[in-house]
């Protein structure tokens, strides 16, 4: 499933995070959505796990898959 960034229309392969996130010994199920941290060239992408607050990890924008 893709997700759309409100942005500026950007598209991200949920799969493909979720699977690279797996690969580097993450459990893709934990995972409650992405947050991005920083701004311009030096953003941050954040895995978010369930119970985990995207403000609190200092990230200005997140974005998750709704069924």
């Amino acid at each position: 499933m893709r997700c759309l960034f409100i942005i500026n229309g950007t598209k991200v392969d949920m799969d493909f995070i979720n699977s690279k996130y797996s690969a580097e010994g993450g459990n893709a199920k934990e995972l409650f959505g992405l947050g991005f941290r920083n701004t311009g060239s030096r953003v941050e992408l954040v895995f978010v796990k369930y119970g985990e607050s995207w403000v609190d990890l200092g990230c200005r924008y997140f974005t998750r898959e709704i069924d």
